[in-house]
């Protein structure tokens, strides 16, 4: 039986963009090798803002300086298994689409639908679909649309 429900990782190094960011789960394994499957995941962030690049702060908001321009960063990582963070910025208080599509066309899940003030914001997609079903290995499509500006990125789930 578990009773120590805080853990403390001295390893994180801060870096640009989240790059060091983490994520933990707990898995179990049984005598004969069979592995449980994964626990929900917790996200942990670092406290890096670079200043004058509008790069996110800690809880996914805005760092102090303002974006000037709509946009949409490439994921990281990428590939990725089994999370991978997005990171788009917003120059003045806008609704806000972020949505994965197949390569079909297909709206896999809506990560972000609706207003955002001015600010440069990080999002974690975790590979599943709005059922919360695991999607398999492939290449994905995140789309934002904000206003007239609409940006698309591929990006790799790998298994």
């Amino acid at each position: 039986m578990v009773t120590d429900t805080e853990y403390t990782d001295e390893g994180i190094t801060i870096a640009k963009y989240g790059v060091n960011d983490g994520y933990y789960y707990v898995k179990t394994e049984d005598f004969a090798g069979l592995e449980s499957p994964a626990s929900n995941t917790v996200s942990i962030k670092t406290n890096y803002a670079e200043k004058g690049t509008g790069d996110p702060g800690s809880n996914g908001e805005s760092s102090s300086d303002k974006p000037t321009k709509f946009y949409l960063y490439n994921n990281h990582p990428n590939p990725f298994n089994p999370f991978t963070e997005l990171i788009f910025s917003v120059p003045q208080q806008s609704y806000v689409k972020v949505e994965i599509y197949n390569l079909l066309g297909i709206k896999i899940i809506a990560l972000h639908d609706g207003i955002k003030q001015t600010g440069t914001y990080r999002i974690m997609w975790n590979g599943l679909d709005e059922t919360g079903i695991q999607l398999p290995a492939g290449i994905y499509i995140c789309r934002m649309t904000a206003g007239d500006y609409i940006k698309s990125i591929k990006m790799v789930l790998v298994r």
